[in-house]
């Protein structure tokens, strides 16, 4: 029983390797069209005399949604005690960490 078992995982990791080799292949295909598609855009633009696209920047969100980008959950974690309002109040928006554990 454990043997036809073991047999069974790895026909399953092999499938599973396969599998990933295939969309890793297709990305790299479909990042490869799209790079074609916008140069073919950006000719047919040009043909028409409208102006080039202006050069793409990062939105952000990719800063954001990355650990340790800072943030409140990052703040309330720094301290190891009660957090309170900093030197500014709490109308200030500062953020400090109590260790006696009052504010």
């Amino acid at each position: 029983m454990v043997g036809r078992l073991v047999g069974e995982v790895r026909r399953l990791h092999l499938d599973n390797a396969a599998l990933q080799a295939r969309v890793d292949a297709q990305q790299a295909t479909i990042t490869a069209l799209r790079a074609g598609n916008q140069a073919l855009r950006d000719e047919v633009a040009r043909l028409k005399g409208l102006p080039p696209r202006p050069p793409s920047r990062p939105s952000g969100m990719e800063q954001a949604t990355q650990p340790g980008a800072g943030g409140k959950d990052e703040r309330l974690l720094l301290g190891s005690g009660v957090v309170g309002p900093g030197p500014g109040g709490w109308a200030a928006g500062i953020w400090c960490a109590s260790k006696s554990g009052s504010s």
